[in-house]
């Protein structure tokens, strides 16, 4: 699914990059990313997920949200 699909109907603040990107799952881990993830980055009982954008980027991911 292209990123353009999963995000209509949310309010988007902005797009850095393509929205034409295509994304074959969706993870909440950064451990668990590869090129096609879309990583979304939430904030947990014990951490907080954006803490973890720069390793989800680091394994490839091109999809951070």
């Amino acid at each position: 699914m292209l990123v353009s699909e999963l995000l209509e109907g949310w309010p988007i603040k902005e797009i850095i990059g393509k929205s034409a990107a295509l994304v074959s799952h969706i993870c909440f881990d950064s451990r668990k990313v590869d090129k096609n993830s879309m990583f979304i980055a939430v904030p947990g009982w014990k951490t907080d997920g954006h803490l973890f954008i720069n390793s989800a980027i680091e394994s490839g991911c091109r999809v951070i949200a």
